[in-house]
């Protein structure tokens, strides 16, 4: 603008000095040079045409010059101007102009993408028309805070009613620029926020669902920053420890727990947070406000944003003090029980051992078949007592023992079972028949094997059919990964609705059993024991089979069951 308004002034100014040197300079010329009137005017004459025409051309180029700069202004304004009204319409803000009154003076075209109007529609109407009730006080209050402040760039939200009659957020900036003579007015630019509400509504909706179950849920929960001090705590947290909320935000992770106990604390955390790791579940001891200790289960966690950036450690906490207690109440009572049962059986051994010492010297020493009859039976019940009681001390044995592990040959534990006086007696005219493949090396707890052996081959020789036919047969053999050892008899049975309980303790799978039902529950305490597998098939009237899998443990493998079952070639 101010190089327009000088082009006239360097225009006029060389002409001007061109002029009144070329006339000062050019009459003094003539005058010294011509004398005669006429020659001097004639002279004048073409002077005067060649000024005429020189001071033209120099008036053309230099009113060309100006002429093009000006043009080229104009169209660069014009380029701007078009540049401008693009980024008006093209930006996602919308420009208004209004008066205190909030009159619209001007409305950006961009107006029909944002509420569905027109710049017409828009324009002489008065925006706080457009707002919903409870939103006109809040909006009055910017924009006369505006008119206070000239300049000043004042922020606010709104609902604001679309052409469709919907609502849609809004965020405006307010600056008064009533001053401005070219303005002369409220200059408002407008966002649409809609997004950003719903995204902030549902943020919102769920910290507040966040807030609610942690507040809520059955465990104390605490997130502690990297440094180890609780910053968000629930109820159940507060109420587990005893503390207040102000004094456990004093504290450090590793102060909830006993004085012996707090280093071993402090190193888990520390590690949980330089490892990236989640700590199992783990059962401690935390000390509460008021001195007393309880037992607890804790889950510390480290979480992390979506960069893998450490945030903060969370740590979830169940009080399990009672059920504790309950479970070392049950474990003491437990090793008392055995210990009743043991010593009960060591006392009472002695007793029924004399008795069956007396009755045998009856028999022997009275030889009235009356008394020696009686003497018989009392020696039978006595013996019977015997073995109940090694079974109860065997139960005992069994919870109590610990497997050693050492290579043992399976021949010699089967013919001592058989050697033992109440198998043996009970065996009688039995068929038995033996199969040891010594392939393999066996290697398992022998003491456990043995009680295995033994009382399956009783259980084998008690269920017999009353036919002098009654045969047992064994099979022990091994591999790299496993000891199979297989007892069948042609008894009695099983019938099928009590094969899945002839395991429980005192259970008698049969009703002409004399047994106390404790024999196949010592088989599978034992194989448990063991860490193996026991499969049983029955028919009634067509004998039983039992085989049992243990591990070889010269290998350390696992164990996998036998199959298919098949018939023992003794019994083909």
């Amino acid at each position: 603008m101010q190089k327009t308004k000088s082009a006239p002034l360097k225009i006029a100014l060389p002409y001007i000095l061109l002029g009144l040197v070329y006339i000062t300079f050019s009459d003094r010329m003539v005058d010294s040079l011509f004398h005669k009137p006429n020659t001097i005017t004639a002279i004048q004459t073409y002077k005067g045409y060649g000024f005429v025409l020189v001071t033209g051309i120099m008036l053309f180029f230099l009113s060309r010059h100006y002429i093009n700069a000006l043009t080229n202004a104009l169209i660069e304004k014009a380029q701007n101007d078009a540049f401008y009204r693009t980024l008006v319409v093209q930006s996602s803000d919308l420009v208004l102009l209004t008066n205190g009154a909030g009159i619209v003076k001007y409305v950006g075209p961009n107006i029909e993408r944002l509420l569905g109007y027109s710049q017409n529609e828009f324009t002489g109407k008065n925006v706080f028309d457009y707002l919903p009730t409870e939103y006109i006080a809040p909006i009055e209050e910017i924009r006369d805070d505006s008119l206070r402040n000239p300049g000043k760039s004042i922020k606010g939200e709104t609902l604001v009613r679309h052409k469709d009659g919907t609502w849609i957020w809004v965020e405006g900036n307010v600056v008064n620029r009533m001053e401005d003579p070219t303005i002369g007015g409220l200059l408002i630019n407008v966002r649409d926020i809609s997004e950003r509400k719903t995204a902030e509504e549902k943020i919102a909706d769920s910290e507040l669902h966040f807030k609610a179950a942690f507040e809520q849920v059955a465990v104390g929960m605490t997130n502690f920053n990297l440094a180890g001090v609780p910053e968000l705590i629930n109820e159940q947290f507060v109420h587990l420890t005893g503390y207040t909320r102000e004094r456990l935000r004093s504290m450090k992770y590793w102060d909830l727990f006993p004085l012996q106990e707090q280093q071993g604390a402090r190193s888990l955390f520390e590690s949980v947070v330089s490892a990236n790791t989640v700590h199992p579940i783990a059962t401690t001891k935390v000390q509460r406000a008021d001195g007393t200790v309880i037992w607890v289960e804790q889950l510390l966690t480290l979480i992390r944003d979506s960069q893998g950036n450490s945030l903060y450690v969370s740590l979830a906490v169940k009080d399990i003090d009672q059920s504790k207690r309950t479970e070392d109440e049950l474990k003491y009572k437990t090793r008392e029980l055995d210990t009743f049962i043991y010593r009960s059986s060591h006392d009472l051994r002695g007793p029924i051992t004399t008795l069956i010492g007396l009755a045998e010297l009856g028999i022997h020493d009275n030889p009235e078949a009356t008394a020696t009859e009686y003497l018989s039976n009392c020696r039978d019940v006595a013996t019977k007592m015997e073995k109940t009681l090694d079974d109860l001390m065997a139960i005992t044995q069994i919870k109590q023992w610990e497997p050693h592990y050492f290579e043992f040959s399976p021949e010699r534990i089967i013919d001592n079972a058989l050697r033992n006086g109440h198998l043996e007696s009970i065996m009688g005219n039995t068929n038995f028949v033996k199969e040891v493949t010594n392939e393999y090396r066996f290697c398992s707890d022998e003491t456990l094997f043995g009680i295995v052996v033994t009382q399956l081959l009783a259980n084998a020789a008690i269920f017999r059919r009353g036919t002098p036919e009654h045969r047992v047969y064994v099979n022990v053999s091994s591999n790299d990964k496993a000891i199979h050892l297989t007892v069948m008899d042609n008894g009695i049975g099983i019938p099928a609705e009590n094969l899945n309980k002839v395991f429980d303790l005192h259970f008698r799978g049969d009703e002409s059993s004399r047994g106390s039902g404790i024999g196949l529950y010592l088989v599978k305490s034992a194989v448990d024991k063991l860490n193996g597998k026991i499969e049983l098939e029955s028919v009634r009237g067509g004998g039983t089979r039992v085989h049992v899998t243990l591990p070889n443990e010269k290998t350390n493998a696992l164990v996998t069951s036998r199959s298919p079952m098949r018939r023992e070639p003794a019994f083909t």
